[in-house]
């Protein structure tokens, strides 16, 4: 298995992850790990042998004998890829880790208002800083610019953002606070799974230059599309509910 096939089935929601070349399914542990849920579900996607080897526990014998019965195949890392099917690796993690700590954050015991805090903070990191870097380290492999005016129309996304939300959050009305936060969700684990995908047939081993190139002009307009669905939301949005 290939780490474009692992990308692939973490986005139709496998926790997978990758330790010393075995790729593990660790859907059913998450909740007994002794470590807690967090630390599995950061590392959903990715090669985490590194921080396994750190904690002595794990060098058990009885550890060892789990990890075998939670593999599910070797992983296999051609060797020839092309530069770009390699850079798009590298931003497959990027963004494998951003999507990961949107699942760390779920947490549905917490209170309505903690939940659309924290939610509204990583929606407005992804605006302001992450969905911008993707777009710049994908632009960098093939050009084009990014469009005039594209900081001008981001920053007054996010200040549409902080300002909805804000003004939802003093209303405390829960189940608004709620339904924001599955939309916050729903709309950004959406669009990085989504954007996983693309990333990953570029990188493919059989992918000729001309799919990747098309897979990383894919994931350009993806990522434009998906900004303006929110804008067309945020702009739109109501904090208030109009029939109070």
């Amino acid at each position: 298995m290939t780490p474009a096939e692992v990308i692939e089935e973490v986005t139709r929601h496998k926790k997978w992850l990758i330790i010393n070349g075995r790729v593990i399914d660790v859907g059913e542990f998450v909740e007994r790990h002794p470590g807690g849920c967090a630390v599995l579900l950061a590392g959903v996607g990715l090669d985490v042998s590194a921080d396994f080897h750190h904690v002595p526990a794990h060098q058990r014998a009885s550890v060892t004998r789990r990890l075998a019965g939670m593999s599910v195949a070797a992983l296999e890392k051609p060797t020839d890829l092309p530069p770009l099917a390699q850079e798009l690796g590298r931003l497959a993690e990027h963004i494998l880790l951003v999507r990961n700590s949107f699942e760390v954050q779920r947490d549905t015991d917490r209170p309505a208002h903690l939940q659309l805090a924290y939610y509204g903070q990583g929606l407005a990191h992804l605006v302001a800083d992450h969905s911008s870097a993707f777009r710049r380290r994908l632009v960098d492999m093939v050009g084009p610019p990014p469009p005039a005016g594209e900081q001008k129309s981001r920053d007054l996304l996010l200040g549409k953002i902080e300002c909805r939300i804000s003004e939802l959050l003093m209303t405390a009305d829960e189940s608004r606070m709620l339904s924001l936060v599955e939309h916050i969700h729903t709309s950004t684990t959406g669009m990085l799974d989504s954007l996983l995908r693309i990333v990953a047939a570029g990188q493919r081993p059989d992918s000729a230059p001309q799919k990747t190139g098309e897979a990383i002009q894919q994931a350009l307009q993806h990522i434009e599309d998906w900004t303006q669905r929110e804008e067309s939301f945020w702009f739109t949005y109501q904090a208030a509910d109009e029939r109070a």
